[in-house]
């Protein structure tokens, strides 16, 4: 039986996707994947920057909220972005080879490819 299944998603900008997407490839063709590891934690970092400008910082500048909301916004977000990294580099730091590959599996998992048109330059 299958069931409906939704997902929230935001767009993250192409070089974030294409350096992903190398990471991805050197940890499964590493043959110690803990070498990736800061350089996972780094990436962790970058989609979730990422991922809080594409659903708290665009919706409230697309909304025209007024400029103290905005950055109201702005500074929640580099708060929650610094606690974020301080807690991934700390368990990060401490995953095995095992972990480092679930964790491309699971970072592989969570990217979703949609085309878009182009816009029309009339």
């Amino acid at each position: 039986m299958s069931r409906r299944v939704l997902y929230v998603a935001t767009a993250i900008p192409d070089d974030l996707a294409r350096d992903l997407d190398r990471l991805l490839q050197r940890i499964r063709a590493a043959e110690d994947a803990t070498a990736h590891r800061d350089e996972g934690i780094e990436l962790i970092q970058r989609l979730t920057d990422a991922g809080l400008e594409g659903f708290f910082l665009r919706p409230v500048e697309s909304m025209g909220l007024g400029l103290v909301a905005r950055k109201a916004t702005a500074v929640g977000l580099r708060t929650a972005s610094s606690a974020i990294g301080v807690f991934v580099r700390r368990i990060g730091r401490g995953f095995t080879d095992e972990q480092v590959r679930a964790l491309a599996d699971l970072l592989d998992d969570m990217v979703l490819e949609v085309e878009e048109d182009e816009p029309d330059d009339d």
